[in-house]
């Protein structure tokens, strides 16, 4: 029961999150919230009622995701950070310029 509740809130909050925020990663994120909640339902529902091992893999699909998710936050922030870059080199190179005239 505590599996269950732990998946649909996750789910439901990536899936909220999601679509208010709309970010670099949206698609990520969307996924992430339709997989925890889809996990949530089925170990609410109990199924399959006969195996205890699947939590334990619903777990570990869980975390693959959220690592898969991380990963691709990770590689938007880089390409973020070097849209960034230049600009800032740009600006202070202008500046030692502007200073050596006064």
């Amino acid at each position: 029961m505590f599996a269950a509740l732990l998946f649909l809130t996750g789910g439901v909050f990536r899936l909220v999150g999601s679509l208010v925020v709309r970010g670099p990663q949206f698609g990520w994120t969307l996924v992430q919230g339709a997989f925890g909640l889809l996990l949530g339902i089925l170990v609410l529902a109990e199924w399959p009622s006969s195996s205890q091992y699947v939590i334990g893999c619903f777990f570990s699909l869980a975390l693959l995701f959220d690592g898969l998710g991380l990963i691709a936050t990770g590689v938007g922030g880089r390409g973020i950070v070097n849209l960034v870059q230049p600009e800032e080199t740009g600006k202070s190179e202008q500046r030692g310029q502007d200073q050596s005239y006064n």
